[in-house]
């Protein structure tokens, strides 16, 4: 056994040739490539049981309601962010970053690079919790 691992050493020697065929000066091997294999059409002479396409008729109904309610949530997530910008806009047009109105509290907080803006009932807002970031008075300075 250990010499076979040493002519496995000696064999390779210079990390350079180890890309050469053992025995043969030269040669190097060839690089394995993936072929790319077309999708074969469905072959509709082709009858009977394991050679024809099975079709679940649960599987197809579950997908395209989910589908539905999946477009419905992005196009409501769509129309959520442009009220969102509206709301944040005019938050900065009167220059106010905590707003109080009908029970709810409206705070503008800075992000990373972004502002955002959250709207929360009196009563979630826990106490001490003004939204103004620590800062005394709602005068914003």
């Amino acid at each position: 056994m250990a010499r076979t691992a040493r002519k496995k050493k000696e064999s390779i020697q210079n990390p350079d040739d180890a890309n050469t065929l053992a025995g043969q000066d030269g040669a190097t091997r060839p690089e394995p490539t993936k072929r790319k294999r077309g999708k074969q059409p469905d072959l509709p002479e082709m009858k009977g049981p394991g050679v024809e396409r099975q079709t679940f008729v649960d599987i197809e109904a579950a997908a395209d309601e989910y589908v539905d309610f999946r477009d419905r949530r992005i196009a409501t997530g769509i129309e959520e962010g442009k009220a969102k910008a509206k709301l944040l806009g005019a938050m900065h047009a009167h220059g106010l970053k905590v707003y109080d109105y009908d029970g709810k509290i409206v705070t503008v907080k800075p992000r990373d690079v972004t502002e955002t803006v959250k709207v929360k009932k009196k009563d979630e807002v826990e106490v001490g919790d003004g939204g103004d970031d620590g800062e005394a008075g709602g005068d914003g300075e």
